[in-house]
């Protein structure tokens, strides 16, 4: 089923998408979302909100999470004459999906229903990138997805109970 996707989307390839493409999955690297968190969560303090360093916090426990599932697995990427990219580190997950659920999970419980739409439809387009250019796997960009969105998930639970007791 993954090669009959990814074959699916890669012969979707259009030379005018490409570069358009090229440029949102290059955008959206897992480092440069973490420092889009780091801001967010500056912003947070700066504004005196509850729970400032959520984003920080539950963007880098997703990309750990990413990092060392992705050693423990050691899943192989597609083949390099599917690549449009060179990417060498395993494949499962993919740290790009995780990163972009992860940030699109954090609008969500943040910010107003405008963001959320966005950061939500950014994050699928993100995730269909990586079949694009061929650097992973259906499965790959599915796994990322779950991943990133339940450890913010998980982390905006845990850290409003931590809140909640300190307030008392």
């Amino acid at each position: 089923m993954d090669a009959y996707l990814l074959d699916f989307v890669i012969q979707q390839r259009n030379e005018a998408v490409t570069p358009w493409v090229v440029a949102l999955t290059t955008a959206t690297r897992p480092a440069f979302v973490m420092v889009a968190a780091l801001v967010a969560s500056a912003m947070l303090v700066l504004r005196h909100r509850a729970m400032p360093l959520f984003p920080a916090v539950a963007m880098g426990l997703a990309w750990v999470s990413s990092s060392a599932l992705k050693y423990v697995c050691g899943r192989e990427r597609p083949g390099r004459e599917l690549q449009l990219l060179y990417e060498y580190n395993p494949s499962f997950p993919s740290g790009h999906a995780t990163a972009a659920f992860a940030a699109a999970m954090v609008f969500t419980l943040l910010c107003r229903r405008w963001w959320v739409l966005t950061a939500w439809i950014v994050a699928a387009a993100v995730g269909l990138s990586r079949l694009y250019v061929g650097v992973h796997w259906p499965s790959d960009v599915l796994a990322g997805a779950l991943l990133g969105s339940m450890v913010v998930a998980a982390t905006f639970a845990v850290m409003r109970k931590v809140a909640a007791k300190r307030a008392r």
